[in-house]
Formats: structure tokens, C-alpha cells, sequence
């Protein structure tokens, strides 16, 4: 099969009902208040079990960039006494349509190095939705299918330096803050390639056509064939099925370290590639042989206690023409991108790569 089209249409529709950083609006404890925008360093979730039922804990660290980002006017409003106050947006939420749950706030701690723990207590918390500080939760403005949630701010005042890293505990579970003052900021997003979009397209669309045979084959469409015929380490290469509701969405996946620069992918596409070999980086192939839904923003990395969601068009380099945009796949089109990982995940460590609940398991290479 060589008609290969690409995506030249569609509107990302937002999956996103628990995603770290989306904030949620004040009133039944959200309307999402921010969907993009937000920098990955203010942002962490921590996720642990309770009673066998998963409750996540979405933090972001209340500053001006925060509030620079798309956050309603409601929501801004509400968290703005909090902006200079060394402070963390906590929004607990469970997949359960309950009023209250097991998340006690009192278990919380915050560790920095060269400091004695801060042991929060009620006087360092604020309820932005009643009963937080009780395990009170409200609907998911979503519907009751989407679980349950409430909000809350913890005023670390004195207490932590954020300029310095610091770790936020729940029940033994971590997330670490490194807040990067505005002055140390540095453009983490790779430099653009060197050759235009068209030309990064014919390139991705030459590679596709000389695997196709495999990419389609019912039993070829594995890591280890796709990685032995582009000369690649099995290591980085990995692949996944997403089959719903007749469905089937194939995704080819590819760690871009520097061993890719020694392997038999094309000439053309390795140029396109470059700004993101061994910068961290996962070039995606996304294809069906029966039509399917598919959207980057799907994709999240866990490593460690630590969770990254991808939530803006800045997580991604575009292959093909709106990549970012992509919302169902026909038979025959390739969507094809880069993910850019965040600056504090170690990609030569061993990190999970999701896709909403598919996974796959980049092992260590060090």
C-alpha cells in the first residue's frame, strides 16, 4: 500500500479529563480553567492507591507564569492572593462518582535538601472547593462518568525556597519541583529543521512506502523486525496496537538517541531528525488498516513517581502537516511527529510511554 496521504485537516479534540496540568475552574470543581500554556517545570502529579481505587493528585506551582498562561478569568481571580505566596495548586480526583474519599490532606510533606520537612497543617491550606481539607469531592464537570475532584492551595510561605528543588510527598509517593527563575530559562524546544515541512513529509512518506509491507503485515508489525531492517537498536524502538470498537490504530515509535544517526532510516528524514537526536525525543508513526481516532495529546511518560503530560503544541515537532490537529485517521494517511520529552526526564533511564492506558516500557541504556 503506497497511497499515503497526510494530514492536511481536522481539530484536536480535548481528551484531557484528568491532565496535570489543566487546572479547573472554581465551580463544579472545574471547568477546565487551563488546557495549554502552562511550562512543565510548575507542573507534577503524584498517584497512589487507596483501597484498590487510583486517587492522582495534580500539582502546579501557583507564580506569574502560571497565571500567564490560559487560566479563566474565574480561576485567576479566585488562586490571585496566591501568586507571591509560595504556593501549590492541589487538585485531587478520582475515577469514582462518590462525595467524598480517602485523601487526607494531613499527609502531605514537603522536602528540600539541607531543611528539616515542612509537615503542612490546616492553617497552611486554603479550600477553593468546601470540604477539601475533609475529603469532600464534587461531580467532574464533565459528567459523573468522569469521577470525582476538589481543589485546594497549599501556602508554603517561608517554609520552602522554591528556588532550589524541592519534593512533594503524599503517602510515600514523590514528585520533585525544580522551578526555573525567568532569568535561567533557556528555549528547550529544538531548533526548527533545516528543510521545509514539504520536504519533511516526502521524506517521512519514502520510508513508510520501503517498510510498508511490514508496517501492514498482520504478524511483521513488531519492534524487532521494524528495528532489525532500519539497522536500529531494539532498545529504541518499540511499537503498540490500540484496538476500540472495531478500531485498530498502530503506532511505530522510535527513542531518537544517537545511534540513530548510525542506522539505515533515509537520508532526508535523519536531516529532519537532527535537532532532536539525543536531545530526548520519540518519533511517532501513527497509521490504521481500518480507520481510527488518534491524538497526540494522548500521550503521557511516567518515570519514577513522576507523570508528564503532553498538553501543548510546543510538546511536539510536526512531521506531517497538523500533526497537532489530528483527530481520527483515515485509511492510507500516516500521521507522523515528534514528542518532545520534558527537560528533567533522564531518556537514557528507564521511563513508560503511555497512550491514554496502553503502554510500553523504554528500558534503561545506561
Amino acid at each position: 500500500m503506497t497511497n499515503l496521504r497526510f494530514w492536511k485537516r481536522g481539530e484536536v479534540v480535548c481528551l484531557l479529563a484528568f491532565v496535570i496540568v489543566a487546572l479547573v475552574a472554581i465551580t463544579s470543581c472545574g471547568q477546565v480553567g487551563i488546557q495549554t500554556g502552562l511550562d512543565g517545570d510548575l507542573s507534577a502529579q503524584l498517584s497512589v492507591q487507596v483501597n484498590g481505587q487510583r486517587l492522582d493528585l495534580f500539582l502546579v506551582y501557583l507564580n506569574k507564569r502560571a497565571f500567564n498562561s490560559e487560566i479563566s478569568e474565574d480561576l485567576s481571580h479566585e488562586l490571585s492572593p496566591y501568586e507571591e505566596a509560595n504556593a501549590l495548586y492541589v487538585n485531587p480526583t478520582v475515577k469514582l462518582a462518590v462525595d467524598s474519599f480517602d485523601f487526607f490532606p494531613s499527609q502531605f510533606s514537603i522536602e528540600q535538601e539541607g531543611s528539616p520537612p515542612f509537615f503542612p497543617t490546616s492553617e497552611d491550606w486554603v479550600e477553593i472547593t468546601e470540604g477539601f481539607l475533609s475529603g469532600k469531592l464534587e461531580p467532574h464537570p464533565s459528567g459523573p462518568e468522569q469521577g470525582s475532584c476538589s481543589i485546594g492551595v497549599l501556602v508554603m510561605g517561608d517554609h520552602i525556597d522554591a528556588t532550589r528543588p524541592f519534593w512533594v510527598v503524599y503517602d510515600g509517593t514523590r514528585a520533585r519541583f525544580d522551578i526555573i527563575e525567568r532569568s535561567r530559562i533557556t528555549v528547550t524546544t529544538p531548533e526548527p529543521p533545516i528543510i521545509p515541512i514539504n520536504e519533511v513529509e516526502l521524506a517521512v512518506q519514502e520510508q513508510i512506502a520501503i517498510l510498508w509491507d511490514e508496517l501492514a503485515g498482520q504478524d511483521s508489525f513488531s519492534a524487532e523486525r521494524i528495528a532489525s531492517l532500519v539497522e536500529l537498536s531494539p532498545s529504541l524502538v518499540r511499537t503498540m496496537v490500540i484496538k476500540h470498537k472495531g478500531e485498530m490504530l498502530r503506532l511505530l515509535l522510535v527513542l531518537l538517541e544517537e545511534q540513530v544517526n548510525e542506522s539505515a532510516l533515509e537520508a532526508d528524514l535523519l536531516l529532519a531528525l537532527q535537532p532532536f537526536i539525543g536531545t530526548g525525543g520519540i518519533m511517532v508513526w501513527a497509521f490504521t488498516l481500518t480507520g481510527a481516532r488518534f491524538t497526540p495529546y494522548y500521550f503521557w511518560v511516567e518515570q519514577s513517581t513522576t507523570s508528564y503530560y503532553f498538553v501543548t503544541t510546543s510538546s511536539f515537532f510536526e512531521m506531517t502537516s497538523e500533526f497537532c490537529k489530528v483527530s481520527y485517521i483515515e485509511v492510507g494517511e500516516v500521521a507522523a511527529g515528534v514528542i518532545i520529552l520534558p527537560h528533567n526526564l533522564d531518556s537514557l533511564a528507564q521511563f513508560t510511554l503511555n497512550y491514554g492506558s496502553t503502554k510500553t516500557i523504554f528500558a534503561s541504556l545506561e
